[in-house]
């Protein structure tokens, strides 16, 4: 809210940017930082880092757009043998074997490309037609805003 005139402040997620982050669900996004200028994150001229100026946590009014993904392995198969590990029951995350296909890793986990994309929204190589050995894809739907690793 603004203090000096009374109404709410907003602004607008970029949804313009072809495959950009924001281009179908943002509700990965748990967190918002305003800091200090538009450069934030970048030094100033003394070495140091804008501070953050305020932190909350997002509480979306709307639903993701995958309520009802359930993400099954159905074991190793040609072109899809990296290592997953497991969590409640369920696949959580799947690290790139040598040899591994989008289209086989799909098939394994009985999902789509758009899942896979939807899941990892931090990891642009989903569009790429070769994989890297040892990246790892987060399965999980509650997970899904988790950084990175």
């Amino acid at each position: 809210m603004n203090p000096s005139t009374g109404t709410s402040d907003l602004w607008t997620l970029p949804t313009s940017i072809p495959g950009g982050p924001f281009e179908v669900d943002p509700t990965y996004l748990r967190t918002v930082i305003v800091r200090a200028d538009a450069d934030a994150g970048k030094s100033n001229p003394d070495g140091c880092v804008y501070p953050a100026l305020a932190a909350a946590q997002l509480s979306w009014k709307l639903a993701p757009t995958h309520t009802g993904l359930a993400v099954s392995d159905h074991g190793t198969r040609e072109h899809a043998t990296g290592m997953t590990t497991m969590a409640d029951g369920r696949p959580s995350t799947y690290t790139v074997a040598r040899d591994d296909t989008l289209e086989a890793i799909e098939s394994r986990f009985g999902i789509t490309a758009d899942d896979l994309d939807y899941l990892n929204p931090y990891n642009s190589a989903i569009t790429t037609p070769t994989l890297k050995y040892g990246t790892v894809y987060n399965l999980s739907p509650a997970d899904r805003g988790a950084p990175p690793s």
